[in-house]
């Protein structure tokens, strides 16, 4: 059974950057297991507050995050769920990012030493995290890549995808959300316009049929805001702006695990 380890920051972005990767593997046979780093602590608490808010209750958040993770693991088909929780490091430039307890603090020895060990404990074919701009330049999620990386150093018979986006792809979505009156996500703001270069996607995933179930697992994420919005488009309209994911190979691995790796997109 060909085996995917996911690797993420935060609770929703298993279903957000790796949704249709991780339900086109499911529905291939593979076993996959998620290891998601941190809590996710600084993100909208129970009573809607932000994590820059002075009343914002961390603790609560991180315990209903947790319990958001696990029903859209279900929902995604995720065979096994490790949840690290280090401490929610918050966007760059956040004061938190300095917290000792944050993923952002936890050395990169540290966090590949874990990772590694997943590696092999359950035969790693292929793992999946971000890019090396983090995607939109979180810092947790430039940890995880940071990471990963370390552990591929001894591991490099295991292929490593990571989800991108395209060169300017992100302005026209936040203009077609905006045109749609949606609320913009916080990630699509003007000054987080990343992307790579189209030639350095190696392939992507779109699946008008598994969109809506990537769609119930974003939905299962409703107390922060942003899922909200996408879990109350229509399914045509999901599809348009989330339907679609791009990967980018990183590492190729062995001959099988690439093999096993590219299978995976079209």
């Amino acid at each position: 059974m060909p085996s995917l380890l996911l690797v993420h920051a935060h609770p929703d972005d298993e279903s957000l950057f790796s949704g249709l990767l991780t339900l086109r593997a499911k529905a291939r046979g593979w076993w996959v297991t998620l290891v998601t780093l941190s809590d996710g602590r600084l993100g909208f608490d129970p009573m809607g507050r932000d994590g820059l808010e002075a009343d914002h209750d961390a603790e609560a958040t991180a315990l209903l995050r947790h319990r958001e993770l696990v029903t859209a693991c279900g929902q995604l088909g995720i065979d096994e769920l490790i949840h690290l929780a280090y401490r929610d490091s918050g966007m760059a430039g956040w004061s938190s990012n300095q917290d000792p307890q944050a993923l952002t603090s936890a050395p990169v020895s540290e966090l590949a030493q874990q990772i590694g060990r997943l590696m092999d404990t359950m035969g790693a074919d292929l793992v999946v995290t971000y890019g090396s701009d983090g995607f939109y330049g979180h810092p947790d999620h430039i940890a995880c890549h940071e990471s990963v990386n370390e552990a591929l150093k001894e591991r490099s018979n295991v292929a490593f995808l990571a989800p991108v986006v395209a060169v300017g792809e992100l302005p026209p979505l936040a203009a077609w959300l905006s045109d749609h009156g949606s609320l913009l996500p916080d990630w699509l703001g003007a000054d987080l316009a990343p992307g790579v270069d189209p030639a350095a996607i190696v392939g992507s995933i779109s699946d008008p049929h598994t969109a809506p179930l990537k769609q119930a697992a974003l939905a299962c994420h409703r107390s922060q805001r942003d899922n909200e919005l996408f879990a109350q488009l229509e399914t045509s309209a999901f599809a348009t702006v989330l339907g679609t994911e791009h990967y980018q190979l990183c590492q190729a691995g062995n001959a099988h695990a690439h093999h096993l790796a590219l299978s995976l997109l079209d």
